[in-house]
């Protein structure tokens, strides 16, 4: 029995920690939980839209563009695509303001 004649119950003192309240089964805390998948998609588009803001090559969008339009033809390693990206944006003429 906790203070004053009620329920008993366990305060979560750190990430991961177990609520017990009453009998029940223990239960994670409420900080605890992993974020749903709805959000972790959100946070997803959110990352691959500034990756394209910033110019960033998008490896895994290449490898399936390239399995959908060129399946007879073997992808480019990553360090090979992130290179051919890199040249693309920096060597071609007017494709920079300065």
């Amino acid at each position: 029995m906790g203070p004053g004649g009620g329920e008993r119950v366990t305060r979560p003192t750190g990430r991961g920690a177990i609520v017990s309240v009453g009998g029940g089964p223990p239960r994670p805390a409420p900080h605890a939980r992993v974020a749903p998948p709805a959000w972790r998609a959100r946070l997803a588009a959110v990352a691959r839209a500034l990756h394209r803001i910033l110019g960033a090559p998008d490896y895994d969008a290449y490898l399936a563009h390239h399995a959908r339009c060129h399946p007879g033809t073997p992808p480019l390693a990553r360090d090979e695509f992130v290179r051919q990206r890199q040249e693309e944006r920096y060597t071609r003429p007017g494709s920079r303001c300065c």
